[in-house]
């Protein structure tokens, strides 16, 4: 079995190729849901990651060539 990846597309004028996401160490899956991207070519990406120990909240940041972890706060357990 190979390790999880996950990807995103970008737009570059003419077609959309696929680009790896960063993968936390022990996710399962990624679920980016929003993706925020001002002209200057940086970005942000939000959503969840699945682990053993349940869903927890991600963000990644595109800096223009690779997508990279940010520290974000998962919500408290219910």
């Amino acid at each position: 079995m190979s390790p999880a990846q996950g990807f995103s597309e970008r737009w570059n004028g003419s077609r959309w190729p696929l680009q790896h996401l960063a993968m936390p160490t022990g996710a399962n899956a990624i679920v980016v849901t929003t993706v925020s991207r001002p002209p200057a070519g940086v970005g942000t990406g939000a959503g969840y990651v699945a682990t053993s120990h349940g869903w927890l909240t991600l963000a990644e940041r595109w800096n223009g060539r690779n997508w990279a972890i940010q520290p974000a706060q998962s919500p408290a357990p219910g």
